[in-house]
């Protein structure tokens, strides 16, 4: 058997960090650009596009994200489950007061008045996937991003 190492956690110290990035999710009621729907549920003030990745990340690096809720749904009085597939986070803080270290999940309520500021690291696979808000129906009509992990040691581009 192989020992438990003594210190797991942080998962990804504060000078591994090689990029800082504000996800913020927003919205209009009525829709502006989902007016069928009837509301736009946004990222970064972009609905999806199943063609574009705003994010690029590089696969062994280490980034922390501040989650947020911008003028949202008539006041900005709602907030949404951040979902990210292929990766896991430890979260470090809700509304600036900290988080049992090694708090890893994939999946992290944002309160509409506070920012929940997340670390990762990028650390099996490359090419795209997505992340997303959690609540179904915002996430079918608008409020998920792709982004796209390469590898910088790789120099086919293929990914």
């Amino acid at each position: 058997k192989l020992p438990i190492p003594s210190r797991l956690y942080p998962l990804v110290t504060p000078s591994e960090v090689k990029r800082v990035r504000i996800i913020e999710f927003s919205g209009n009621t009525p829709g502006v650009i989902n007016t069928i729907v009837g509301g736009d549920y946004l990222i970064n003030n972009a609905i999806y596009r199943v063609e574009e990745i705003p994010t690029v990340v590089t696969l062994n690096d280490a980034e922390e994200w501040h989650l947020r809720v911008g003028m949202s749904h008539a006041g900005g009085t709602e907030g949404h489950p951040f979902h990210i597939h292929v990766n896991s986070f430890e979260v470090v803080s809700v509304g600036g007061k900290p988080v049992p270290p090694g708090t890893l999940q994939d999946t992290v309520w944002v309160p509409a008045d506070q920012t929940v500021v997340i670390r990762m690291r990028f650390k099996q696979w490359v090419g795209k996937s997505v992340y997303h808000c959690h609540i179904t129906p915002h996430e079918d009509v608008g409020m998920m991003q792709n982004f796209l992990i390469v590898d910088s040691n790789r120099t086919d581009h293929k990914h």
